[in-house]
């Protein structure tokens, strides 16, 4: 009978046990960004996240072999999949929060045949750190991306990107210990034009995205 009892208590142990971890690693919302965990492959990661007007994902990942590293992409969806598996050269683009300093980065972009998102995925893009202080800092993060000759120009609201950012530390903190054992024996603003934030010019009330830069 004790034995039984031992047996119940321990199934109801791992099922509270389960609960627990449910509820702290759902999906949370920040304003306009989310944070929660997901799996890509076997591997789990500690995500921050917003979406752009134009239904452009823009992800900031932990990844459960370093909580201090944060990796970039953006998710570009489409209406029907790719026809083709293709991985780009090394691109060049800008970063820029309000009217902080611009940041070059490099970025690749990438697709699946037969999946209907395209990833664009920056290269080092936490050795730029000063970056992610003024993400944390900031009201829009604008992003000025150059392909075949031609520029183009994204807008991504931070309103909640540092409490955001601050669950995805905390959920890789407490959960990414599990890697270990598994391991075998790493404030848009609608009014603008996001081109108008690619020039180096004064701050007008409708200076256009392209001019930030």
């Amino acid at each position: 009978m004790k034995q039984r009892f031992a047996i119940i208590f321990l199934v109801l142990s791992c099922f509270v046990a389960m609960q627990v971890y449910a509820d702290n690693v759902k999906e949370k919302y920040h304003r306009d960004w989310r944070s929660r965990i997901i799996h890509v492959g076997s591997e789990e990661r500690y995500r921050a996240y917003t979406i752009s007007q134009k239904n452009i994902i823009l992800t900031l990942d932990r990844r459960e072999t370093d909580c201090q590293s944060i990796f970039v992409t953006m998710n570009v969806l489409h209406d029907s999949p790719s026809t083709i598996t293709d991985v780009s050269e090394k691109l060049w683009g800008q970063m820029r929060v309000d009217e902080k300093a611009i940041h070059n980065v490099s970025y690749e972009i990438s697709m699946e045949k037969g999946d209907d998102i395209t990833f664009i995925s920056f290269i080092d893009f936490d050795r730029g750190y000063d970056i992610i202080k003024d993400i944390e800092q900031g009201r829009t993060l604008r992003v000025k991306l150059s392909l075949s000759g031609k520029d183009f120009f994204l807008a991504f609201s931070l309103s909640g990107s540092t409490s955001a950012l601050n669950r995805s530390l905390r959920l890789c903190q407490t959960y990414a210990h599990r890697y270990q054992r598994r391991k075998p024996a790493g404030g848009y603003d609608g009014n603008k034009n996001n081109k108008d934030y690619f020039q180096n010019k004064d701050y007008r009330r409708n200076k256009s995205d392209a001019e930030y830069f």
